[in-house]
């Protein structure tokens, strides 16, 4: 009996035994199993994901949607070889017409001329320039000014006040004659045309109503001692005692031009001094230097019209394509936001050629030593021209996106097309554009929320 209870409970260990093994085997097996099942749908999802992103960049939609493959990485890689050729021509001809400091010395020597240097102690009684200049008895060498007409008072001004003057607009203005002279001044209307001025208060003036033109130099017969026979001096002590500014002035403009021979550039002047209702003036200066009469004299000036010739053509080239591309697929043309970016550019540089044309067109034909040459609105349009240009720089340079986000398969058909310009192909930065593509409405919202915090917090700033 007890053999065979022995036995019986070995054969009862070994079946136990063979089971626990069967189930370390079946759970060794689904572990391996799960493992490789995990493994693989990772791998699915992140091909899903891959493709999915690939498919969030569309190819042009100028481009033509055919099922060669072959030939549409071909014309994308065309669009990137027209892309560094208008490159590299914008570059050359920013580099080649902002290479000298010319400008930029010659504005801050007139600059710090009239602003910092201080006024002859013969004028003032203390040491003062012009940025230091705070009510008009310090300051009484005008050229033109803007006035307002007296209205009658609604507040609580004393009985004598019978009329307040109220801040400059188009309704307050005042064109009436006035003065203490034997002959009063009269209003002109010979600087209607030039540009608006915007003041460091953000308050917008047209050009002077009210002018006198003072020559350059004094006569040659002028005793600079005693101060007789002296036209500058006379003329610029009558504005003093015929009150050519009182509290009816707004504004006061002294408006002037500099040559400078040897860099052939002209620095339109403008001393600008602002008196509110509120009293006391606010000086400000405006200096516009410009290259008025361009004549191309060295290789440099001719290699940058050249350039300029050919960047233009360009980019006649890149609006025809834009046109035709706008055209075939109408407005989802602009489901790629980059094509907004590039249109924009296009139509700024047709805006900085007009703007040329209209810098020389409004230039003057004739000189005369006695008169003003009033290059103002050459000035500003130049100034415009050259600030829009620079905003042109920056979405050159942003296009470059708009070609680095081709697809991988674009570039290698480019790479079969073009193998002798294949060191042009630019790395692919479709992955990294795409998400931030798919991502653009939650950034315009987060963009939002943070102008909205800037403006309270600036408007917080200016209301203390």
């Amino acid at each position: 009996m007890q053999n065979h209870g022995a036995a019986a409970s070995a054969e009862a260990r070994k079946e136990h035994m063979k089971s626990i093994k069967e189930e370390k085997a079946a759970q060794g097996t689904s572990t391996h199993q799960r493992l490789i099942n995990n493994f693989t749908a990772n791998a699915k999802h992140k091909l899903a994901a891959k493709r999915e992103i690939h498919d969030m960049v569309p190819s042009p939609p100028y481009l033509p949607h055919s099922k060669n493959v072959l030939t549409r990485g071909c014309m994308m890689l065309g669009c990137q070889v027209n892309y560094v050729i208008f490159l590299a021509l914008f570059l050359t001809v920013a580099i080649t017409s902002t290479n000298g400091d010319d400008l930029f010395k010659f504005s801050k020597l007139v600059r710090s001329h009239l602003v910092v240097k201080n006024f002859q102690l013969v004028n003032t009684s203390v040491y003062k320039s012009y940025a230091d200049v705070s009510n008009l008895d310090e300051f009484y060498e005008y050229l033109g000014t803007v006035r307002v007409a007296g209205q009658a008072c609604d507040n609580l001004a004393t009985l004598g006040s019978t009329w307040c003057l109220p801040e400059y607009s188009t309704s307050t203005a005042s064109t009436d004659s006035f003065g203490l002279g034997h002959e009063p001044y009269e209003a002109v209307h010979t600087h209607i045309d030039e540009p608006s001025y915007i003041s460091i208060t953000n308050r917008v003036y047209p050009g002077p109503a009210f002018t006198v033109e003072i020559p350059n130099v004094e006569a040659a017969e002028c005793n600079v001692v005693t101060k007789a026979n002296c036209t500058v001096y006379t003329m610029l002590e009558e504005l003093r005692h015929n009150k050519f500014w009182d509290l009816a002035t707004r504004a006061i403009f002294v408006d002037f031009s500099v040559y400078n021979p040897h860099c052939k550039a002209v620095a339109v002047v403008r001393l600008f001094l602002e008196q509110t209702d509120g009293g006391g003036v606010m000086p400000s200066v405006s200096i516009r230097p410009f290259l008025p009469y361009v004549t191309p004299q060295t290789f440099q000036d001719m290699f940058a019209i050249v350039c300029e010739s050919l960047l233009y053509l360009v980019v006649f080239h890149q609006a025809y394509v834009a046109v035709h591309g706008l055209r075939t697929v109408g407005f989802k043309y602009y489901a790629i936001r980059a094509n907004i970016a590039n249109d924009i550019n296009i139509v700024f540089f047709f805006i900085v050629l007009g703007l040329k044309v209209l810098t020389h067109a409004s230039l003057p034909t004739e000189f005369q030593d006695d008169v003003y040459v009033n290059l103002r609105s050459s000035a500003n349009y130049d100034y415009l021209s050259r600030s829009v240009n620079s905003l042109n720089c920056f979405l050159s340079v942003l296009k470059v996106f708009k070609y680095l986000s081709c697809t991988s398969m674009c570039i290698l058909c480019g790479l079969l097309c073009y193998a002798v310009v294949a060191t042009l192909v630019i790395p692919t930065f479709s992955i990294l554009t795409a998400t931030v593509s798919g991502a653009v409405d939650e950034l315009i919202g987060l963009f939002v929320m943070i102008a909205i915090l800037l403006f309270g917090g600036s408007l917080a700033f200016t209301i203390v």
